[in-house]
């Protein structure tokens, strides 16, 4: 008993842990823009709400507000168009922000994600399950897996690269969506197979009944 009491504290340490909020460290610069205005977002079910927002002063800008890290982000200077997906981690972070070409131009240091995120992007043929095994406690990983990869796998293939990750990201929303999904998929296969089934008995009557 005392195990177990001693292992459901240990959960929810973890728990409390991966929910710890941090003031950014983030500044940096905006170019080939005059906005006035950079707009923090929070990426949440594929779309970005602006949750804060500061006033750019002599092509500056600084925020330090209190987030839940390491966390996909958008850094913008229009919440009316995609903003830059950054990936924002505790300790201090710079960006070059520049909106044109949908912020191809812009430059993020100071985040390990950031930087295993643009290689990712750059890279071709990914092995999704490679990918996590040689980067299981990443942030960028379990993203991937639900942003890139969800739609392509079956729910036996989502539910093998999800054991692949570290424990630590299991309790992240891209995980625990994935798992919904691999459930709600499965549930739909096991369906389909029934309906064929039902289909098949249906035409052997229809035969056997034709016959007699």
């Amino acid at each position: 008993m005392k195990k177990i009491l001693l292992g459901l504290a240990f959960s929810f340490g973890i728990i409390q842990t991966q929910a710890q909020e941090n003031n950014l460290q983030l500044k940096g610069t905006v170019v080939d823009t005059v906005a006035q205005y950079v707009y923090l977002q929070k990426f949440h079910n594929k779309m970005f709400t602006t949750i804060d927002s500061v006033k750019v002063k002599d092509g500056n800008f600084s925020f330090k507000t209190k987030v839940k890290t390491p966390e996909l982000y958008g850094l913008s200077v229009n919440t009316a168009s995609s903003p830059l997906y950054i990936f924002l981690e505790k300790g201090p972070i710079t960006v070059k922000l520049s909106p044109k070409k949908y912020y191809t131009n812009s430059v993020v240091e100071g985040s390990a994600a950031q930087d295993l995120f643009e290689t990712y992007k750059k890279s071709k043929d990914v092995e999704i399950s490679k990918f996590i095994t040689e980067n299981p406690k990443s942030i960028v990983s379990a993203y991937v897996l639900y942003r890139n990869w969800s739609y392509r796998l079956t729910p036996e293939q989502i539910t093998q690269n999800i054991a692949l990750l570290d424990k630590s990201l299991h309790n992240t929303t891209y995980v625990k969506e994935l798992k919904d999904l691999a459930i709600v998929l499965d549930g739909l296969a096991v369906g389909k197979k029934h309906q064929i089934l039902q289909r098949k008995i249906q035409k052997e009557n229809q035969f056997v009944f034709q016959k007699t």
